[in-house]
């Protein structure tokens, strides 16, 4: 008696049947249907993500600026020493850093949140980052350095230069806001979204590949089983 090669003899168990299809079901969607899928929804996400970002940094910018402004003109009316800015830094400061921390809490995938003048941090959220890590931020934002991490995305924005005040001996600084999101979320709800695109579309394919041997009149049991 000759035998047939394996792949030619399938089970003759409708169970052994069933799980073979569905592997092949599954084996089908993850080739085509993932790559796909993934590369559409990444691509969605990240935009999404982006746009977040950039309105927080935006947001942020303004509300400095505003800051700036008014800590300029109580220097000018109360006539303080241009030399010494400590007490325009600590006003600045008390605005600014309940603003930070309440744009901060507002998104889950924020991972820092600063505003800055020259290299100095006025206002940081959340409280108690890290200050080397800060610091290095601070660095790769206004250094323009590349992502030095594939986890968090970089937004960063320069204020309008604030006016020299008259008589004042150091060099001008210049103002900006600094914004570092985590990717690590996004990451996830788009190998969430492809699993289950890839579930949806094995169930599918499942359906359509049983029917025949469960008495549906289609055609192609036959084949199946040759």
């Amino acid at each position: 008696m000759v035998s047939r090669p394996w792949y030619r003899s399938p089970p003759r168990s409708l169970w052994a049947q069933s799980g073979l299809l569905l592997l092949l079901a599954v084996a089908l969607s993850a080739a085509v249907v993932a790559p796909l899928n993934y590369r559409r929804v990444h691509e969605q996400l990240s935009k999404e993500l982006d746009a977040r970002g950039r309105a927080t940094v935006q947001t942020l910018a303004k509300v400095y600026e505003l800051s700036v402004a008014s800590s300029a003109q109580a220097q000018v009316a109360a006539n303080a020493n241009p030399r010494e800015p400590v007490a325009d830094k600590e006003r600045e400061a008390r605005r600014m850093q309940p603003i930070v921390e309440t744009l901060a809490s507002a998104d889950p995938d924020v991972y820092y949140l600063a505003a800055v003048r020259g290299r100095e941090v006025i206002a940081v959220a959340p409280a108690g980052f890290p200050v080397e890590e800060l610091q290095q931020a601070v660095s790769e934002h206004l250094d323009k350095v590349r992502e030095p991490r594939a986890d968090i995305r970089r937004f960063t924005q320069m204020l309008v230069p604030r006016p020299p005040t008259e008589g004042m001996a150091m060099p001008q600084q210049f103002d900006s806001v600094i914004v570092g999101l985590r990717t690590d979320r996004t990451e996830a709800r788009v190998m969430k979204e492809s699993l289950f695109s890839v579930a949806t579309s094995a169930l599918f394919l499942f359906t359509v590949l049983i029917l025949p041997c469960c008495g549906i009149p289609l055609s192609g049991c036959r084949g199946i089983m040759l």
